[in-house]
């Protein structure tokens, strides 16, 4: 299979996930209506998700030891590097001199 075929594929593997996800979010909306539910005694991952009035907070790790403190000595101050072109020879020419 070429890298191009290989490439179309994945695309629309893409493409079918996507939509397929999409109709089944659809569907679960037209059966349970948009508010929040439950099943099974657990509420809906697809009606929490969704919902306007809740959002997913990340937690945010807490660390105890303090970070080390550093001082303006203990980093130099950066200096750019000259470039230095190296000394090689080029490729010969490919063409008769034009002048």
């Amino acid at each position: 299979m070429s890298a191009r075929r290989l490439h179309i594929a994945i695309i629309a593997m893409f493409a079918v996930l996507f939509l397929s996800l999409q109709s089944f979010a659809l569907g679960h909306n037209a059966a349970y209506g948009d508010g929040p539910h439950e099943h099974d005694g657990v509420a809906c991952d697809v009606s929490v998700l969704t919902s306007e009035d809740i959002a997913v907070v990340p937690v945010t790790p807490s660390f105890n030891a303090p970070a080390a403190e550093t001082t303006a000595e203990t980093f130099t101050a950066y200096r750019s590097a000259r470039y230095l072109r190296p000394i090689v020879r080029g490729p010969p020419p490919r063409s008769p001199p034009t002048a």
